[in-house]
């Protein structure tokens, strides 16, 4: 199990998820209107979801995730 790079506990694993049938997951330098733009970071699923290994600290609300 990983520990939170900011409190020290553990973390648990899961998944961070988005709806983006058409776009996938993007990472912006500064905020976009309608999210327009932006670089590919994971395409879509054939649900339209794009998931994301991830740990999260429940206690300081901290989300890590390698793409």
């Amino acid at each position: 199990m990983n520990k939170c790079p900011n409190c020290g506990k553990n973390m648990e694993r899961g998944y961070v998820g988005s709806e983006s049938l058409i776009s996938g997951m993007k990472g912006f330098m500064k905020k976009k209107a309608l999210g327009l733009g932006g670089e590919l970071i994971l395409k879509p699923d054939a649900t339209g979801m794009v998931y994301v290994d991830a740990f999260r600290c429940k206690k300081c609300k901290t989300v890590v995730f390698s793409y």
